[in-house]
């Protein structure tokens, strides 16, 4: 269906492009979204009324525009490029109104395409061709059958619940209905370094990488090989400890070479079974060939970043011994391996690993497989998000083993390694491109039993350079020891009034395409006045970058519509749950909640590090809330990575929220883009001094 809608579009090729995402609510790679995807359809009525087209045939694109291009493979600037001037070219725009229902069946679904097909005509009857609309009733007798539906209307009143009477009012108030595009690069015939931006435009569309994450996505789309390489491997059989399953079992020999490599970021392990006989247990790793641009600051060869250090578990911790088949004989220890002087946000650096060794503590019968991990430090780069990994990837291929290929050698081979690979998982544990944001490293690793099986499991991380780090040298002993005494003997009782924590998005006012996530941190004056400092994040060294005052629907009455005009009500993203009180819980935010929903915000915002901004540059920009139409609609990706990290679900704060009370009214000079298409921005002028001004 991708490739239908790419022809309507004017678009060559399958990969979907993001109108067709939108509308089906796709937000992962290209091959995660078609796996998960059992069928589609959509039924609906489309009611154009013009047509916008280009005139000029030939287009030709702005000499800036050209010059933008990066000769070379430049992740930063090709990123720069595609957040700039986009991957297409609009080449025209039907103008009206369309009503459509999109269906999405999992591949968990059990129904049938008779069943669908059922489905979608009862759609029909229900949505389109009653005389009052019961667009809801109906369908849902489908919902516990894994199928996603979704409502869309563009043009028209969308207030109006009756098909008929929607498409009544679609003349008055038109909208965007269909786009057709020209790929950009097809007006780049000639540039240098087009094959490059062609390449991270089809990686962009491929696997959808949030636009914030897409420098550091593209820099790690390099080669990655598995270390030690199969050349590499010993054709004698080395002298190894063992295992032993059972009395009479097959023992399983276990390799302690020391893996290394070197300063090369390390993306996944394995488990895998080696030797003539393949019984012989050994881990590889895999990396990337060659170091990101972005890290060669940090960990080029020239950079000193000190001995790498070997890390595993203690050796007489028995509570994390568990067994592997029985009790008395041999174990595995599950102790988790990661670096203990690395912390989410700590800018002194980040432990990355970059070696491995398996070994084996001799206990007789009971010996106790472990795992030893080689840290490295990569100074100057902070870790934003880590996560232990339990879904392995299907393995390429056990290697195949050497030695005789005699008929009986073989026989006793197979039947061997067939029992050992019973009991050793040698899936691979790795995140590649697929797994947004596309550029993961592994951090930390433990062995684990599961079924019987000796698995491996991994901690992967996002790991980022100091890009929110404000200039200048590192704090002294005599500025830290001014700070502590200033902590004993000062009164902060301003600050001290912040009590509660909410995590929301705010869009910016004169470019809507920009949506971030804020942390206001609240100090409520009385109840009908807060005043918040907004913070990027909820870390020690989150950078402030503004100001927001919440007033009430009482106070917001008494101000004059152009003060009015600045001001944006909360109604939307308290129903919509993107107003969250992390680590909250909801039944006490509950009356809170009830109150927000009726109050108006002014947030100016002084600092803009989303575009990359070191220090607070220019003039504040007036911050707008989302309201859930046209461009203020939360992106996907940045509401589930905040409801990753607080482990939330925005869709369930939304659907437990559904008795809160909307405001019996909300004044149209509030959420002035929404009602007026028009937003305000400051502008910073030269202007005559006051000649009255009194000085001292």
């Amino acid at each position: 269906m991708a490739e239908e809608f790419n022809v309507r579009s004017g678009v060559k090729g399958n990969i979907p492009l993001g109108c067709f995402n939108a509308m089906f609510n796709y937000t992962g790679s290209w091959q995660v979204d078609a796996a998960s995807t059992k069928s589609l359809a959509l039924v609906g009525y489309f009611i154009p009324l013009y047509d916008v087209k280009l005139a000029k045939l030939t287009l030709v694109l702005h000499n800036e525009i050209r010059r933008a291009v990066p000769s070379s493979w430049d992740p930063a600037s090709l990123a720069s490029f595609i957040e700039n001037y986009g991957t297409h070219i609009v080449t025209s725009v039907t103008i009206g109104g369309r009503d459509v229902v999109y269906i999405r069946q999992h591949q968990s679904s059990p129904l049938p395409v008779s069943e669908i097909e059922n489905y979608v005509n009862d759609m029909i009857k229900h949505r389109f061709h009653e005389a009052e609309s019961q667009s809801i009733t109906g369908p849902l007798k489908y919902k516990d059958k894994d199928i996603t539906v979704i409502f869309r209307r563009r043009g028209g009143d969308d207030l109006e619940q009756s098909h008929a009477r929607w498409a009544e009012t679609v003349p008055a108030a038109p909208d965007i209905i269909n786009m057709t595009f020209t790929p950009i690069v097809s007006l780049l015939e000639g540039v240098p370094g087009l094959r490059h931006l062609t390449r991270a435009i089809e990686l962009y569309l491929e696997y959808k990488p949030p636009i914030e994450d897409l420098q550091y996505f593209l820099d790690y789309q390099i080669a990655r090989a598995w270390a030690p390489e199969q050349s590499n491997l010993q054709r004698k059989e080395p002298v190894c400890s063992s295992l032993q399953f059972s009395l009479m079992g097959p023992k399983l020999f276990i390799s302690a070479d020391q893996v290394t490599v070197g300063r090369k970021p390390v993306t996944g392990l394995r488990l895998s079974l080696e030797g003539s006989k393949q019984n012989r247990l050994s881990i590889h790793l895999q990396h990337l060939v060659s170091l990101p641009k972005i890290l060669q600051p940090h960990w080029d060869s020239h950079v000193p970043i000190g001995a790498p250090k070997w890390q595993g578990p203690e050796e007489q911790d028995s509570r994390w011994f568990e067994p592997i088949k029985w009790k008395n004989f041999s174990h595995v220890s599950t102790s988790p391996i990661e670096h203990t002087e690395t912390h989410i946000g700590d800018l002194s650096g980040v432990h990355i690993v970059t070696g491995a060794q398996l070994g084996v503590w001799d206990f007789g019968s009971k010996n106790v497989l472990h795992l030893k991990l080689l840290f490295s430090k990569v100074p100057g780069c902070t870790i934003r998000r880590s996560v232990w990994d339990h879904t392995p990837v299907a393995s390429s291929g056990r290697l195949e083993p050497g030695g005789p290929s005699t008929s009986s050698s073989t026989e006793e081979v197979s039947g061997q390694s067939g029992k050992l690979a019973k009991i050793v998982d040698s899936s691979e544990m790795l995140k590649g491109p697929q797994d947004l944001p596309g550029h993961w490293l592994v951090t930390g690793a433990k062995l684990g039993v599961e079924k019987g099986k000796i698995v491996l499991r991994v901690k992967m991380a996002l790991s980022g350079g100091d890009d929110q780090v404000p200039p200048g040298g590192p704090m002294t002993v005599s500025t830290r020891l001014i700070d502590a005494g200033s902590t004993i003997m000062q009164r902060r009782l301003p600050v001290k009034q912040m009590n509660t924590h909410v995590s929301t998005f705010a869009i910016y006012g004169g470019d809507m395409s920009r949506l971030i996530g804020t942390h206001h941190y609240v100090h409520r004056v009385n109840d009908e006045f807060l005043q918040c400092a907004v913070y990027a994040s909820d870390r020690s060294d989150a950078p402030l970058i503004g100001i927001e005052y919440v007033i009430s629907d009482r106070l917001y009455e008494t101000l004059s519509e152009d003060e009015q005009k600045l001001w944006h009500s909360h109604a939307y993203e308290v129903k919509s749950g993107s107003w969250a009180y992390p680590r909250l819980p909801e039944v006490v935010a509950a009356p809170e909640l009830k109150n927000i929903a009726k109050t108006y915000g002014k947030f100016w915002c002084t600092w803009q590090i989303d575009r990359g901004d070191k220090l607070p540059m220019g003039a504040p920009e007036l911050m707008m809330s989302p309201q859930g139409v046209g461009q203020g609609v939360l992106r996907p990706e940045l509401v589930k990575r905040r409801d990753e990290k607080y482990n939330i679900s925005t869709d369930d704060l939304k659907h437990t929220r559904a008795e809160i009370a909307e405001p019996e009214w909300i004044n149209p000079m509030a959420d002035y883009w929404k009602q007026h298409g028009k937003c305000f921005v400051l502008d910073i002028a030269t202007v005559e001094m006051n000649r009255h001004a009194q000085f001292p």
